[in-house]
């Protein structure tokens, strides 16, 4: 599409021509030469039309340590992937950073295939920006993200020794790393009377989310009496800091500007409680009153609460489990934890059942053990 059909023109004007198929197309004009009135034997003029490469994003979700291939198919003329089409590309992007191993630049690949392990918890993506090339016509880049879905593992759990008609003990089963609801736990909890200046610090975890709590009431540095913090100062080593004072890590919950109020994401005027949300940048955190600036009014007592989030893990996580006796009084296989059941031994001699179990972690419609 896109030439000009005919005409009478000396010349052939230039124009842009597209190729909505996946091979090589010849366009043909057939010349005929007049002058003076008089008409020549005509002849042929041909222009090859090689095609590019039109690809559309594409998306997958794998299990860690598993290797994805993407081979684009030809669609003409919504995709088209000439025969012979080859794939650059840089080097993808972990989200979050680190959490993907595997992943590396390549260059003239017939397809965009890697083996890919992600190290964290939780699912991650890859993403790539893909050139494809077809006999030397570069197409568009595309991008290619790839979900990675993490293997888990299963708590320890004690083993039961019993009498023969004793009922076990319930078998639930959970793992360390996987959040099946969101809650949020108390680090820690610092209380002090402005009557000096004191720091207390609280251990985090890095990459972990946080929310300091800063409640009271008195008049610190700021001369108003019965004001909630009033200008006070507080610290952190590393985070929170406050963007509206110029990132400082030392800073005024007002700053130096009268009416301005920094970092706080919520207060809430009836608790008298600052709230501020962070992620942990460091292994801990110091927080209290480093500075009463320049007033000599400071009384008071105030309460820094220091609380982790948990946020609740993506996907679903089922057990399978296998037992190797049934004349225990177990079942040989089941899914979920075991409720109690009466133990048996129909023998003379102690009998043992071993239960295997294998996590199955469910997220994007794709199970991983």
């Amino acid at each position: 599409s896109g030439y000009t059909s005919s005409g009478t023109t000396a010349v052939i004007p230039a124009q842009t021509i597209t190729n909505n198929t996946n091979t090589d197309q010849d366009l043909v004009y057939t010349i005929t030469p007049i002058a003076d009135g008089c008409a020549g034997t005509p002849f042929d003029y041909t222009i090859t039309v090689n095609p590019v490469p039109i690809i559309a994003d594409k998306d997958e979700t794998i299990c860690s340590t598993e290797t994805f291939t993407i081979t684009p198919i030809d669609d003409s003329p919504t995709e088209i992937v000439p025969s012979g089409t080859t794939y650059d590309w840089g080097i993808p992007v972990s989200s979050p950073v680190g959490a993907i191993t595997g992943g590396s630049a390549a260059v003239n690949q017939t397809s965009i295939s890697q083996t890919l392990t992600n190290i964290t918890a939780e699912p991650a993506t890859l993403a790539y920006t893909v050139t494809p090339d077809a006999n030397g016509c570069k197409g568009d880049g595309f991008d290619v993200v790839i979900t990675v879905n993490p293997t888990l593992g299963v708590d320890a759990i004690a083993d039961q020794t019993l009498c023969n008609g004793e009922n076990t003990d319930e078998i639930n089963f959970s793992t360390n790393n996987f959040n099946e609801e969101s809650s949020e736990n108390l680090v820690g909890e610092f209380t002090h009377t402005i009557t000096s200046l004191g720091l207390e610090t609280f251990n985090t975890t890095i990459g972990s989310q946080y929310r300091l709590e800063i409640s009271g009431s008195g008049s610190v540095a700021g001369g108003s009496s019965g004001g909630l913090i009033d200008a006070a100062y507080f610290t952190s080593t590393g985070s929170p800091r406050d963007p509206l004072c110029d990132d400082s890590v030392y800073t005024s919950l007002f700053c130096e500007n009268s009416g301005l109020r920094p970092t706080p994401d919520v207060y809430d005027d009836v608790a008298h409680t600052y709230y501020y949300p962070f992620t942990a940048s460091t292994n801990s955190i110091s927080v209290g009153f480093t500075d009463f600036g320049p007033y000599s009014d400071n009384s008071g007592t105030f309460t820094f609460k220091l609380y982790q989030i948990i946020t609740a893990s993506d996907g679903d996580v089922t057990y399978n489990w296998v037992n190797d006796n049934t004349a225990i009084g177990l079942a040989s296989s089941g899914t979920g934890d075991i409720s109690s059941f009466i133990a048996t031994n129909n023998t003379t001699a102690q009998i043992v059942g071993n239960i295997t179990v294998t996590p199955v972690y469910t997220y994007n419609d794709v199970s991983c053990t």
